[in-house]
């Protein structure tokens, strides 16, 4: 019996068949009513469905055709390559094979090496130097030197036109004779000389055999010197004289040559040529080609380049360009290497000029060289040059990229790598991809100039991330085999300092000394590593020691090469004797006793440092007591040292700030200030504005605010009279950021606006400091006297309108932009003195506890007139005040046409 509610599915099946077979299996227009009806999309449309036309077929035909014919070509061009491949790698096999048999046969009449041999092979190489082992590698071609006239060139020249005065002195004595005739007058160099000689002849003689006879008629000043003396020049007297017998010759030889053959050879014209331009005489070079044109026409560039090489090494730009208009005018040939030479003429003095005549060189359908390029970008984009060319000569890069040379050489990457370290704001990101750009894209070998200026953009940026950057590359420059340099540990130096990194400072001093050579420290190696000394922050807290008492408060055994006991008596027991053998018995060199000085740790990444501030003046002062006396810095000497582990390192001014920097961030007042009055007068090393400023800095924040006040006023009297007379127009000389060059214009006597405003800021603080605010107030009011705000705006209007005057590029391509600052150098440190209010807020905070009301309405008017002033000034650099006037006058020209229209 079936359920019940199985009979009612049953019968509900029975009902809907009628219903079943209405709906065709396979249809979807009949599966789909419901859902096509709600559907929106235009896939639910009912399209019918269509076949493609022929062409179309056609066209899909033709594709499928392509791909099959690309696919066949990539195939065959694949298999030859494997091809190539394989009869490249079946062709070393065989090379390979071959010199294995070729060792062996050379090795089977060899003797067996026997492990001392072998070990012996093996340390060799581990000493070896890197350039020993270093692999040949493609550089870029060098630039065309300076002609630089040695001393052996000069003494074969000279002897040379001995030989032509002789053959002119013969002349004019058959000559005047009447022996000869016209055609028997054209002497020969391989005659013999006559006994005859002139005083002219006696004199080349003298000059070419080392000593110079005087003679009364030919006496006059040296012709090396800058004013040039026709009477004493030899080069002018031996054109007078040729000139003199040229007519004379030219009228009897009627029937034949103007000038008779072999009186003057073609050498000869060019050794009388070299010496006028070598006594810089520009007017007898020029008469010198003339008359050699008469001769032997200049069909040849390299006389002239020459020339022009040699007026370039002695920096004669007018002689140069004199010697280009004539050449110009007489149709004398002028080649690429000549302009280069003429522009290294022009760059000191002229580098407006210098770039004019690049652009038309290239508007009259000359490539000039790449070394031209660079030679020219490297002086616009040095440390000394004005802020807006600075600019020009990254624009000037791009442009020559662009225009004549897509691939720059090594120099050129240097150059430019080298400008990403320099200024307030490097950029080691642009240096590295210049890096990347140069070695895998143009397959160029880094030399040791791009490493070390990579290493010191890395090491000046102040970050750590790159302060490692550095050290990379510097591990793969030994890797490439390339030797260091004194400049790469420098650069690694200055990233040490900037962090105060002091066991890597100690290890690369310790390095230096032992690579030696070129590399061996200087008084700049010395200076950054008191710098790091002085950024160094010892651990140890110096509570519980002893006071000090200024100078001589310590007693310190100073460490000699020759091996004596390196001990330091402090407060503390890191400095201790250190245990070394009998100098007798054993040698030491330099970097041993280095070693021995600052401790066996310095030899070893990281080791034990100074953990007092005594123990770090202590070890500081064992160091500078090798360059300087010991009674300088304080020291009491348990033994005296006969030498030095630094004996080529003489003190100079970057040193001795190093060191006064040290002491201002560790040692006591009284220290520095004895540092101060005793060193640089001792060792006759003149001070600069660094060293002042380093002491104002630091009596502003001394203790003892009486103590500090008087030496601020002593040190500031010395520094107005350092300054000497004070002239309309301040001389501003960029700040030197590349340690050698600090090292080499550390005494040139020259203030810039921004020390002039650092040292009356600290005056006016310190006076501020010690409630002395009625001085303060009138030394505030004698500043705005000497430099009054309106020298902002006339310093800017200047720097606007050398900017204006550049010549334009042809290329509308820039590099330069505000927003990358590298590219362009800001124009602060060319601006005059000026005060603002935060140098000066402690003085009005003084004046405002005393209720001084008319003082702090002078302080304000006057800080307000600098800010104002100091905003001018920013917006004419800018170009914005230009933009106004425009936008300006665009409005007056509106409003006067809808008044008309009116």
């Amino acid at each position: 019996m079936i359920p019940a509610t199985r009979r009612t599915l049953s019968c509900a099946l029975l009902d809907s068949r009628p219903l079943l077979s209405s709906f065709t299996i396979g249809s979807s227009k009949d599966l789909e009513p419901s859902h096509r009806l709600l559907s929106t999309s235009p896939v639910a449309s009912n399209n019918p469905r269509t076949r493609p036309s022929k062409a179309k077929s056609e066209e899909l035909a033709q594709k499928v055709e392509r791909k099959r014919t690309v696919r066949v070509a990539k195939a065959i061009k694949q298999d030859a390559k494997n091809e190539q491949a394989r009869i490249g790698r079946i062709q070393k096999e065989l090379e390979l094979q071959h010199k294995r048999q070729e060792g062996q046969a050379l090795a089977e009449d060899l003797p067996p090496m026997s492990d001392a041999e072998l070990e012996g092979i093996y340390r060799g190489l581990l000493e070896a130097k890197p350039e020993e082992l270093a692999v040949p590698a493609l550089v870029a071609p060098a630039s065309p030197l300076l002609l630089v006239a040695s001393t052996s060139d000069s003494e074969s020249r000279r002897g040379r036109l001995a030989n032509l005065t002789e053959r002119l002195d013969s002349i004019e004595k058959l000559t005047l004779e009447g022996v000869v005739e016209d055609g028997e007058a054209s002497a020969r160099e391989d005659d013999e000389p006559l006994a005859f000689s002139s005083p002219l002849a006696e004199m080349l003689k003298a000059r070419r055999m080392g000593s110079v006879v005087e003679d009364d008629a030919n006496s006059g000043a040296d012709a090396s010197s800058t004013e040039f003396d026709a009477a004493s020049s030899l080069g002018r007297q031996l054109l007078d004289r040729v000139e003199s017998v040229l007519p004379r010759r030219a009228v009897a030889a009627s029937e034949g040559l103007v000038v008779p053959m072999g009186l003057v050879v073609p050498s000869e014209w060019r050794d009388l040529v070299l010496l006028c331009a070598e006594e810089g005489d520009g007017t007898g070079v020029e008469k010198a080609l003339g008359l050699m044109q008469r001769t032997s026409p200049v069909e040849d560039a390299g006389l002239l380049t020459d020339v022009m090489a040699a007026y370039a090494s002695a920096g004669r730009s007018r002689e140069a360009l004199s010697l280009a208009s004539y050449a110009r005018s007489h149709s004398l040939p002028l080649s690429v290497s000549t302009h280069h030479h003429l522009l290294s003429s022009l760059l000191p003095a002229h580098p407006e000029l210098a770039i004019q005549h690049l652009h038309s060189l290239e508007a009259a359908g000359y490539t000039p060289l790449l070394d031209t390029y660079t030679l020219l970008i490297a002086a616009l984009l040095s440390p000394s040059t004005p802020a807006h060319l600075t600019s020009r000569g990254w624009d000037l890069y791009a442009h020559t990229r662009l225009v004549s040379h897509p691939t720059p050489s090594a120099s050129l990457y240097a150059t430019m790598i080298a400008a990403c370290a320099r200024g307030s704001h490097p950029s080691p990101e642009r240096a590295i991809d210049l890096f990347t750009e140069m070695t895998s894209d143009n397959q160029l070998a880094p030399t040791a100039e791009v490493y070390n200026a990579l290493i010191r953009a890395c090491a000046r940026r102040g970050t750590q991330d790159y302060y490692f950057e550095a050290l990379r590359f510097m591990r793969q420059m030994l890797d490439d085999n390339v030797p260091p340099s004194r400049q790469t540990f420098h650069a690694v130096l200055e990233g040490a300092r900037r962090h105060g990194d002091l066991p890597r400072a100690r290890w690369m001093l310790v390095k230096m000394v032992g690579v030696g050579g070129d590399a061996a420290p200087d008084a700049s190696s010395l200076g950054l590593v008191f710098q790091t000394y002085a950024a160094y922050k010892p651990p140890v807290a110096q509570a519980g020691t002893a006071k000090r008492a200024g100078k001589g408060a310590r007693k310190v055994t100073v460490v000699s090469p020759e091996g004596f006991a390196a001990a330091a008596t402090t407060t503390t027991s890191t400095a201790r004797a250190l245990d070394r053998p009998d100098p007798a018995e054993e040698p030491r060199s330099e970097a041993q006793g280095l070693v021995d000085l600052l401790g066996e740790s310095s030899i070893f990444y990281p080791g034990p440092l100074p953990q007092t501030t005594d123990a770090l003046l202590a070890e500081a002062a064992n160091l500078m007591s090798q360059c300087v006396p010991s009674d300088l810095l304080g020291l009491s000497l348990s033994t005296p040292t006969s030498s030095t582990i630094f004996p080529s390192v003489l003190p100079n001014t970057f040193l001795l700030n190093s060191y006064l920097g040290l002491l201002a961030a560790h040692a006591p007042f009284d220290a520095m200030m004895a540092f101060w009055r005793t060193a640089y007068s001792t060792l006759d090393v003149e001070r600069n504005r660094f060293s002042f400023e380093t002491v104002m800095r630091r009596c502003e924040t001394a203790k003892n605010r009486v103590v500090a006040t008087e030496s601020a006023r002593e040190v500031f009297a010395e520094w107005k009279a350092w300054e000497g007379p004070k002239s309309a127009v301040v001389e501003v000389v960029e700040e030197a950021e590349d340690v050698e060059s600090v090292a080499a214009s550390a005494g040139a006597s020259h203030k810039s606006g921004r020390n002039i405003s650092l040292m009356w800021a600290h005056m006016i603080r310190i006076l501020s400091r010690s409630y002395s605010d009625v001085e303060a107030l009138a030394l505030f009011q004698s500043f705005i006297t000497q430099y009054p705000p309106h020298q902002l705006t006339t310093r800017a209007e200047y720097a606007r309108e050398a900017a204006r005057l550049l010549p334009t590029l042809p290329s509308p391509i820039r590099l330069s932009s505000a927003l990358y600052p590298e590219t362009s150098t800001s124009a602060s440190a060319e601006r005059p003195p000026y005060l603002l209010f935060e140098q000066v807020r402690l003085l009005h905070q003084r004046l405002a506890e005393v209720e001084n009301e008319r003082g702090v309405a002078t302080v304000m008017g006057i800080c307000k007139a600098y800010e104002w002033a100091l905003k001018s000034a920013k917006e004419i650099e800018e170009g914005v005040v230009k933009m106004k006037a425009n936008q300006k006058k665009k409005e007056g020209r509106k409003e006067e046409g809808e008044s008309a229209r009116a």
